[in-house]
């Protein structure tokens, strides 16, 4: 993730507003940190006499209170998409589940306006948060951030809440472009906060972050600050260091009392402390050896007393920014002042010690050139950053030994071929740049003509070029990390740079001319890097697309295969239980299935085994009927005497009781119960509502079952056996026939058939009905009249029609 860093702060000098991810790292010994000792008092004497000190506070440790109630605020502003967006959402869920049980949230998405997500203050892990986490997540991140109302929002969701422990959590870039959050705002709002007891702690992340604002915040409110960086913690570290930041006790001073020693103090109103970071207060120092520092601070509600008896450390040379930084600070009290701890003082004074490295370098460039006045005013103000600075101290003394003597005369500027400007220092980091543009010139004809003093307004418009030339390398810097990702917000970005060198009226046209060129220049590789990330994209959808195509052919493979192989399940078991017909038809469809020599011999060895079978079976049936028959003759040899003579009556006998018997033409020998007669009236009824498209076979059952109001089961196991899932998809639309028509045809299309018994209708497979007794019904017909035809004597002797009753039977075993 970027580290590039933007400070839109008002009211600080450009040197100082290069606060970075270094504020993290580890303090060297030469400054003062919160360690064993409670304060630290490091001290530098200016060779002009005075001296300025740094005073590091630390409070003692505070068990944190029970519970919190924390205001959330997410930024969702247009900066914050993709990683960014996706680091944030996961810092909140990481920050959400470290809280405590008691702790209540409340979140707030903060762009153009604050809109909150939550009503009131809820559970971290509660429903209401959740779905506030997902409207969270379906927001679009668009337009810009107005902090201040954000930070008003917060200040108001504390105005009916209870007394408990409170604070505010912002993740964000801190870019408020909606409305620009100057001094005087600034110091309104931060007074406001700590009225209502509310620490900003922030969580820096996105492509431009303003640091400054972000550190300046929580050093004035008592929060602290976390920055986004390319190395670890992750973004689930962040968010446990988060929830233990805002659960951290955080001592308001209520009264200071300072030795007079402290002539000054900036921040003019000394800023709240809390335990796991010091807090920094600088000024002028008096002199002394020990300092008595007492202090009355609420603390969670309660008045606590501290006091601090602090010995003075001997002036140190690493120090030497000290003397600046308390000059800037009297510009507006201290209030702007970025120092969290002492992470963040270490920063100002490598950033300003950097500076006057650069100033340096700057004046031995324009010493070379001949602009001797130029490298004196460059010295000077490198010496005023860092006293101990050699190099600008040995360049202004050549440069005060050949200095104009007033009255005489000064050569401009203009007079010869303006030396050619040095490069651009590492990191972006802005200089003064004199003799190197128009307004060198301009510098160093009105120092001759007003005693070496630069002029308020070309200084204004010296440092504005300088700090519009930092942010455009800056922009560029941030382009070139970021182009391989994000190419059209690169140009996007790049583009509102050059509205800004466009529209800029401090510059020169020279220095116009030239930042112009290095951003369309930029613009157009963006565009160039754009195409490729383009067709790199719809290379990678393409594959994405193949790869999905292939992972579907595997799964119909898969199902293709899995449907043989429960097909030759099945087709084995008919095989084992001696149904080779049925195991024939299952082999076919297989065979049309997949046709392999594993298929194709499956219907051969069925239809082999079938036919073995059967010829078998045929031929013990032909023996054991061979023998029946001659045993049937054996017994037909017996002879028997006629006396008595069987008498028969006469036809008119037989033709009535024929006629009686009709009714009786066929018997079922199990008496249908009242559910079964109900069923049979069913099936004889015309159907009333028999339409059904792509309906389940359940759903089109049950829909039988309760328009016709009769019991109706599905025979899972022979649907299951038959491979004919529950849910086949059932079509048939039908009108004017019965109910036993319609379920004909509808089962038919699907190898279903249906029976009754046990009091219900079965649904089952056309084979079940075909090959199981239970569902085929016993019936008796009398045939008494078919065995002994009525002869036209009624004393004839049956027995002497067609050879007798033995001849008679033997020609029906024949048959």
């Amino acid at each position: 993730m970027s580290k590039r860093s933007q400070f839109l702060l008002a009211g600080f000098p450009a040197f100082t507003l290069a606060l970075a991810s270094a504020v993290l790292a580890a303090p060297p010994a030469a400054i003062p940190t919160a360690g064993k000792e409670a304060a630290r008092l490091a001290t530098y004497d200016k060779a002009s006499g005075a001296t300025h000190y740094a005073l590091s506070l630390t409070p003692p440790a505070q068990a944190s209170a029970a519970a919190h109630d924390i205001v959330v605020m997410v930024d969702t502003s247009a900066s914050q998409t993709g990683v960014y967006r996706d680091d944030t959402l996961v810092a909140l869920r990481s920050m959400l589940d470290s809280l405590g049980k008691h702790d209540r949230v409340k979140l707030v998405a903060v762009d153009i306006e604050a809109v909150p997500l939550t009503e009131q203050f809820v559970s971290a892990n509660s429903a209401e948060m959740a779905a506030a986490l997902a409207r969270l997540q379906a927001r679009t991140p668009l337009g810009s951030t107005d902090l201040v109302k954000a930070l008003d929002t917060a200040n108001r969701s504390f105005a009916n809440a209870s007394a408990k422990s409170r604070s505010v959590v912002y993740i964000g870039d801190g870019v408020s472009k909606a409305q620009v959050l100057g001094t005087k705002k600034f110091t309104e709002v931060t007074q406001q906060l700590v009225a209502n007891r509310l620490p900003v702690t922030s969580f820096a992340i996105g492509p431009a972050r303003d640091l400054h604002l972000l550190a300046a915040l929580a050093n004035q409110t008592g929060g602290n600050l976390y920055i986004d960086t390319d190395a670890q913690p992750s973004a689930q570290e962040f968010g446990v260091m988060l929830a233990k930041a805002a659960n951290e006790p955080v001592f308001y001073p209520t009264s200071v009392k300072l030795p007079n020693s402290m002539s000054s103090v900036y921040p003019k109103v000394v800023p709240p402390l809390r335990g796991d970071r010091d807090s920094i207060v600088i000024g002028q120092f008096a002199g002394g050896r020990d300092v008595q520092l007492a202090m009355k601070a609420e603390v969670d509600g309660r008045e606590v007393e501290l006091n601090w008896n602090v010995a003075v450390e001997a002036s140190n040379p690493d120090f030497a920014f000290l003397s600046e930084l308390v000059e800037n600070a009297q510009k507006d009290g201290g209030v702007t002042l970025p120092t969290v701890g002492s992470a963040g003082l270490r920063e100002m004074g490598r950033v300003m010690t950097a500076s006057a490295h650069d100033l340096a370098k700057l004046s031995e460039f324009a010493l070379a050139s001949g602009d001797k006045q130029g490298a004196k005013v460059a010295a000077e103000l490198a010496m005023a950053r860092d006293p101990e600075n050699q190099e600008a101290r040995i360049v202004r003394e050549v440069a005060l030994q050949d200095a104009p003597v007033e009255g005489e005369a000064v050569v401009p500027a203009e007079a010869a071929p303006p030396p050619p400007m040095p490069p651009a220092p590492a990191g972006g980091e802005a200089d003064l740049r004199l003799g190197g543009s128009a307004d060198g010139a301009l510098l160093r004809a009105a120092e001759a003509d007003e005693g070496l003093l630069v002029t308020d307004e070309i200084r204004r418009r010296q440092i504005q070029t300088d700090r519009i030339r930092a942010e455009v390398e800056n922009e560029l810097i941030n382009a070139r990390k970021l182009i391989g990702r994000s190419p059209a917000q690169v140009e996007t970005d790049l583009k509102l740079a050059l509205q800004m060198v466009e529209a800029a009226p401090e510059l020169d046209p020279e220095v116009r001319l030239v930042l112009r060129g290095k951003l369309e220049s930029a613009i157009r590789e963006a565009r160039r890097v754009g195409i490729e990330v383009d067709a790199e994209r719809a290379l990678a959808e393409e594959q994405a697309a193949a790869a999905t195509a292939q992972l579907r052919l595997i799964e119909e493979t898969f199902r293709h295969e899995e449907r043989i192989r429960q097909l030759m399940i099945r087709f084995e078991s008919l095989m084992d239980e001696g149904r080779y017909i049925q195991a024939q038809d299952v082999a076919l469809e297989v065979r049309a299935i997949e046709d392999t020599p594993t298929t194709r011999s499956a219907v051969r060895n069925a239809a082999l085994v079938g036919s073995i079978a059967r010829s078998n079976l045929n031929f013990e049936l032909r023996a054991r009927g061979f023998n029946d028959v001659l045993a049937m003759v054996e017994d037909a040899a017996v002879p028997f005497p006629d006396d008595p003579p069987i008498v028969y009556p006469d036809p008119a006998f037989w033709e009535d009781i024929t006629l009686k018997r009709k009714k009786y033409s066929s018997v079922d020998l199990a008496k249908a119960g009242s559910s079964e007669e109900r069923i049979y009236e069913a099936l004889a009824a015309p159907v009333r509502n028999f339409d059904f498209f792509e309906a389940p076979l359940t759903d089109a059952i049950n829909r039988i079952k309760d328009d016709h109001e009769i019991p109706i089961v599905l025979d899972e196991k022979a649907l299951a056996d038959a491979a004919i899932g529950t849910d086949t998809l059932i079509t048939k639309s039908l009108r004017g026939i019965t109910l036993r028509s319609a379920l004909k045809l509808m089962l038919k299309d699907h190898a279903l058939s249906y029976a009754i018994r046990d009091e219900v209708l079965i649904i089952t497979t056309q084979e079940q009905v075909d090959t199981n007794p239970d569902y085929r019904p016993t019936k008796v017909y009398p045939v008494a009249d078919l065995v002994l035809p009525i002869s036209s004597g009624a004393q004839a002797n049956p027995f002497s029609l067609g050879g007798g009753i033995g001849g008679g039977m033997g020609g029906m075993g024949g048959g």
